[in-house]
């Protein structure tokens, strides 16, 4: 991956929405072996590289509502009562409250970290729940026990579960190699950020990005005066480049506090996806997360308002120039398992 960077960055995006494309269409027309319910939208894309065209998957939390105010409803009892298996964060109460209600097989955090799964710290002491499936590392402790569920309930694929596991693995490494070259070209361990949720802590250790301050430590939880004023210092120094804000920010009072320290400082806000994404692939959403980041630190042009909003002109670019990194991508997979 040598061309220019955001070249291949929208080829990773045109890749991620032709294999969604390719897995609805593929989908539609089997029947699946299993039924899996999903209580994210991003942490279904993690599950549907597994699960393949023998899932189906559906998300249980309703597009646009804040996954920490939301409380269970009879559509979505039902849908996973309808479903062999359950995908869960493992942070909101109303998953633990279907898990007891429906008596379904699931996974959670604790599944996750048994596969490896590492959770950064919060407040100095606390585990930080909020979007820990954005870490690359943790999106395949994920996938693996999202595989392993997957066979226990039905071995006949096991293989098959197997086999899109590694090869999930493979796209991860490629993701993690395409990000190690944005670091490098655009120094990111150099860049100062504040982060407006906790969530958005994970996609700064992806990208190496030193965080120096939070605006909210949970939910409806700001930080104190004295803490808020080292904030607005160091965004008054200079010595900040980005704030970093989240699609679950969005929905909370830390959104509008974000946009507004953004004004006041002239510092640019990018913001992130954690659990809503038109893409509903891993590997998409981390490359879009990448490169939302990458022009809002080398540019200090981002528009604070709709950066989550994909435009029609930047899907036909994606499609048309997406195939040469497309390939680049096969090719770079082809190599790892050589070398392995």
């Amino acid at each position: 991956m040598r061309r220019n960077s955001l070249l291949a960055l929208i080829g990773i995006f045109a890749l991620s929405l032709s294999t969604i494309g390719i897995l609805q269409s593929t989908s539609s027309q089997t029947t699946p072996a299993l039924e899996i319910a999903v209580s994210i939208q991003s942490l279904a894309g993690i599950v549907r590289e597994v699960g393949g065209e023998e899932a189906e998957i559906s998300v249980l939390l309703p597009e646009g509502v804040e996954p920490h105010a939301f409380s269970l409803t009879q559509a979505v009892i039902d849908a996973a009562n309808a479903a062999d298996m359950l995908v869960l964060t493992g942070h909101f109460e109303w998953e633990e409250e279907l898990a007891t209600f429906v008596g379904k097989p699931y996974i959670t955090i604790a599944d996750y970290e048994a596969f490896g799964a590492e959770l950064l710290p919060l407040n100095g002491h606390d585990q930080n729940l909020h979007g820990y499936w954005l870490s690359p590392k943790n999106a395949k402790a994920i996938a693996n026990a999202t595989r392993d569920l997957c066979s226990s309930l039905n071995s006949m694929y096991s293989q098959y579960w197997q086999n899109r596991f590694d090869e999930f693995v493979f796209k991860v490494k490629a993701l993690e190699a395409f990000i190690a070259e944005q670091q490098l070209q655009y120094q990111l361990s150099n860049k100062q950020v504040i982060i407006t949720f906790p969530a958005e802590a994970y996609i700064a250790d992806a990208l190496g990005l030193q965080v120096k301050g939070l605006l909210m430590k949970g939910e409806n939880i700001f930080i104190s005066g004295p803490e808020l004023v080292v904030v607005e210092q160091a965004l008054r120094n200079g010595s900040i480049h980005i704030i970093l804000a989240s699609d679950v920010a969005r929905l909370q009072a830390a959104g509008d506090f974000a946009q507004q320290l953004s004004s006041d400082s002239g510092v640019p806000i990018v913001w992130v996806r954690i659990v809503f994404s038109d893409l509903e692939d891993y590997v998409g959403i981390m490359g879009y997360n990448t490169g939302v980041v990458v022009t809002g630190v080398s540019s200090g042009i981002l528009p604070a308002s709709d950066l989550l909003t994909i435009s029609m002109p930047v899907i036909i670019i994606a499609t048309v120039l997406g195939v040469i990194a497309i390939i680049e991508l096969v090719l770079l997979i082809r190599c790892t398992r050589s070398e392995d």
